[in-house]
């Protein structure tokens, strides 16, 4: 993927020196290809560097854009600032020549001289060490040769470079590379080409986009509406679900209300004892049947219960099972109530549970 991106990022950038070339695979381009990045070469530039007693960086940045790079032609300037020590910064000045940069200007949204470039790679670790050496692209060899803080270029061709010891051969595209993740932020922001993004914007058909723009955000308000509505109905959904359970303890609660009113009736009739014994463990079942209970009468001919479940013969059957009572029979129709059937049923006590 790095090797990917690598590829891409070079195909993007035109050198410009003596002709135009992609520095993707050093081919050479026409003067009127559109560029998204053009570095300058050392033949239409002027570099000079002067020392400031500025400590901070950012301050340095401030004065840097109020100086002047006394170049011996008009161009356009740009700067890169580097600290020194604690008390001290450096500006290498860099002045494109006004006709050079005129003709770039139409086609590349980005231009650097390649001079700074240059610099803040001979800034990085693994290039310290490095006194001299020289950058091959093609035909045209770069000589670099380190002064302390300061840098002194020579283009040269091919065969000079050859017949002369410049120090190390460097790939041009790799040593560039290598730079662009450590340009600092002042620098980054120079490089856009001001001119060429007014001049497009000059183009734009403003009444168009304006309509575009429209048509994108009511889109998006459409697709906002739209997901809000289908999350309401997704969150009334559960809200519904839970109020069921919700309900459906209610209902259980209530149940176990009505149980505890009618014992607590009970308790002056002499077989209370007996009948709390053997009706409540009774009840508490049928509700864990699914059963539910609307009322229950205790009378002389027995213990009626009226209650709804999902099938009457079901929970007849259920009273039927259980041991603590005898002679259950159905004593109404069975009537159909909200998807299940309400029934009553009639059975004696035997005595208490257990015995």
């Amino acid at each position: 993927m790095r090797k990917i991106f690598k590829a891409k990022l070079l195909g993007w950038i035109t050198h410009v020196g003596d002709k135009w070339q992609s520095l993707g695979k050093y081919e050479h381009v026409s003067e009127h290809t559109a560029a998204r990045l053009v570095l300058v070469g050392k033949e239409h530039c002027y570099e000079t560097t002067k020392e400031l007693p500025i400590a901070s960086v950012s301050e340095a940045v401030k004065a840097a854009k109020q100086m002047s790079a006394d170049a011996p032609f008009a161009g356009k300037t740009y700067y890169l600032v580097e600290s020194l020590d604690q008390n001290r910064c450096l500006v290498t000045f860099s002045v494109i020549k006004a006709e050079v940069f005129d003709a770039i200007a139409t086609r590349a949204w980005m231009v650097l001289p390649e001079s700074l470039l240059i610099k803040v790679a001979m800034a990085l670790p693994e290039n310290l060490d490095t006194e001299q050496f020289r950058l091959d692209m093609s035909e045209r060899v770069l000589s670099v040769m380190r002064q302390g803080g300061h840098f002194r270029s020579q283009v040269i061709s091919a065969s000079q470079s050859e017949q002369t010891s410049s120090g190390y051969a460097l790939d041009y595209s790799a040593f560039v590379y290598s730079a662009f993740g450590k340009v600092p932020g002042h620098l980054f922001t120079q490089a856009f080409n001001i001119q060429r993004l007014s001049t497009s914007l000059a183009k734009v058909n403003w009444r168009l986009s304006l309509l575009g723009a429209s048509m994108v955000f009511i889109c998006y308000l459409a697709a906002s509406s739209l997901w809000l509505n289908h999350r309401s109905d997704s969150i009334r959904q559960q809200v519904a679900l839970q109020q069921k359970e919700l309900d459906y303890v209610f209902n259980l609660q209530h149940q176990v209300e009505v149980l505890e009113k009618e014992l607590q009736a009970w308790k002056n009739e002499t077989q209370a004892t007996q009948l709390k014994s053997v009706l409540l463990p009774l009840l508490l079942d049928a509700v864990e049947q699914n059963i539910e209970l609307l009322s229950f009468v205790v009378n002389q001919e027995g213990i009626t219960v009226r209650g709804r479940a999902p099938k009457a013969t079901d929970a007849i059957a259920f009273f039927a099972s259980r041991d603590e009572i005898s002679m259950p029979e159905s004593v109404a129709p069975v009537v159909n109530s909200s998807g299940r059937e309400i029934f009553s049923v009639r059975f004696n006590a035997l005595g208490a549970a257990g015995e």
